[in-house]
């Protein structure tokens, strides 16, 4: 009776593996997403210290020639090493109607240039997105085809003086590549990570989520199952893909893995189970 207790446990295990990883990288992707909006709450804290600063907040004086822009330029940056896993930070003065990024002053509509061509639909809609930033908002480059570099900004609005009107827009990027170093954290064999909003629009996608793969009704399918866990593209015998939505802030997130990296996790399981299990019998 032992034996065939064992035995069944063994095949018990191999056919309930399957669940047991999925539920392994839901949690896993659940911790990625909180750390994520962590990520964000971060950002919202960095943008509303800035204005404590008085050195950040002289290009607001009436007197605008007293103050250095190298030093304010080097002020500012500093605040981007306080929020892990970001690329600049930006602040768009409304009543200059300038940016210091990157150590330079720029107008709305340079720093727009940076990242699309000049006056097309992307550069006007990231002006307009600056410009207008209130509660703390994301705004992705590659949502647009003619994006030069994919970026995420995430930006707020800092009331300075205890003023409705006297205010200041802070931001800060995010590459795809740092968005990935951030996710490997996690997952370490990731390849790439797609996140989505609560209406389905894309916060961000790195370069496996290619138009073809995001437009195939299967992957369309597997986004709309909320059961679904893992995908399996049978066209892309490489990746394995998993998801997780995060239902407090609406947001999905879709991690691409290697599937040998994946195999060889659930080989390892396997084998580690049966050697114990006979071992014991």
């Amino acid at each position: 009776p032992l034996i065939a207790v064992q035995i069944f446990t063994v095949i018990r295990s191999g056919n309930e593996f399957d669940r047991e990883i999925r539920e392994h990288y839901r949690g896993t992707l659940k911790s990625l997403a909180s750390s994520f909006e962590d990520q964000l709450q971060n950002i919202s804290v960095a943008s509303t210290n800035i204005k404590y600063n008085d050195e950040l907040m002289q290009p607001l004086l009436n007197h605008i020639v007293g103050y250095d822009l190298s030093v304010v330029a080097q002020t500012m940056t500093r605040y981007g090493t306080t929020v892990a896993f970001t690329d600049s930070v930006g602040i768009f003065y409304p009543n200059r109607q300038m940016c210091l990024h990157s150590h330079y002053k720029y107008s709305l509509e340079r720093i727009s240039e940076k990242y699309f061509p000049a006056g097309s639909e992307g550069a006007l809609a990231l002006e307009e997105y600056i410009r207008n930033a209130d509660t703390l908002s994301l705004f992705y480059t590659g949502s647009y085809e003619d994006s030069l570099m994919n970026r995420l900004f995430v930006a707020r609005s800092v009331r300075y003086n205890d003023s409705r009107n006297r205010q200041i827009v802070v931001f800060f990027t995010i590459s795809d590549s740092t968005l990935l170093d951030w996710c490997s954290i996690f997952i370490p064999f990731s390849t790439g990570i797609a996140i989505t909003d609560r209406d389905g629009n894309y916060v961000m996608r790195t370069a496996d989520f290619t138009p073809e793969l995001l437009a195939s009704a299967e992957y369309q399918a597997f986004l709309a199952d909320p059961t679904a866990i893992t995908f399996e593209p049978e066209w892309l015998d490489t990746l394995v893909f998993c998801k997780y939505t995060d239902t407090v802030h609406g947001r999905t997130f879709v991690v691409s893995m290697l599937r040998d990296k994946v195999q060889e996790s659930v080989n390892g399981y396997t084998d580690q189970t049966a050697g114990l299990l006979i071992s014991t019998v």
